[in-house]
């Protein structure tokens, strides 16, 4: 359906059951997608998916269950995490934020739980921004920072901010230093302002 912001959402659900041809004629056009239209792919086995294909998306994870997003880390945490996923993408010069980035690199679980929040903070601001909808907004407790991002940056690089935090999730799957996917999200989400 058309919005006013002139974006078409297309959902494409149970998307691990296209065929690998399919799924391949898809990636051409995720690679060069049309402007305004965005894509969203719903499944219940992100492995079904071509990994090229996974890899040109942000993945928001959900309890099938409940079909509620599970939000990492205890409250404080995600307090400080929202706060420096906020301050990253309002362009605070990156050695002031050193100190947080090393402090979220201690673990491979806080810096996976960092990467996580601050990927649905940016989704979260997309919304707030594009939809005017608190119902959509999934950190409801950090509106204030929300509406700070919404108005800091535009939607566009709202949603590379969402992509670096992607890849640094994919980054530290993959055992790359916590530090290093840390200060390349910064450094990515950072540039992705100017």
């Amino acid at each position: 359906s058309s919005l006013s912001a002139g974006r078409i959402f297309t959902i494409i659900d149970r998307a691990e059951t296209i065929t690998s041809k399919g799924q391949n004629r898809l990636l051409k056009t995720l690679e060069e997608p049309p402007e305004g239209i965005v894509l969203i792919l719903l499944t219940g086995n992100p492995e079904g998916i071509l990994d090229t294909i996974r890899s040109r998306c942000m993945e928001i994870r959900t309890d099938t269950e409940a079909s509620l997003i599970e939000i990492p880390g205890k409250p404080a945490f995600r307090k400080r995490a929202v706060r420096t996923a906020a301050d990253l993408i309002e362009g605070r010069p990156a050695y002031l934020l050193w100190k947080e980035i090393d402090y979220f690199s201690g673990t491979r679980e806080k810096a996976m739980d960092f990467c996580e929040l601050a990927q649905i903070l940016y989704r979260d601001a997309v919304m707030y921004r594009e939809e005017r909808s608190r119902e959509l907004v999934i950190l409801k407790d950090y509106e204030p920072e929300i509406a700070e991002v919404a108005s800091a940056a535009d939607p566009e690089a709202l949603y590379a901010a969402a992509g670096a935090c992607n890849t640094a999730l994919r980054d530290l799957e993959a055992n790359v230093s916590m530090k290093h996917a840390l200060r390349s999200l910064m450094f990515s989400v950072q540039l992705g302002q100017g």
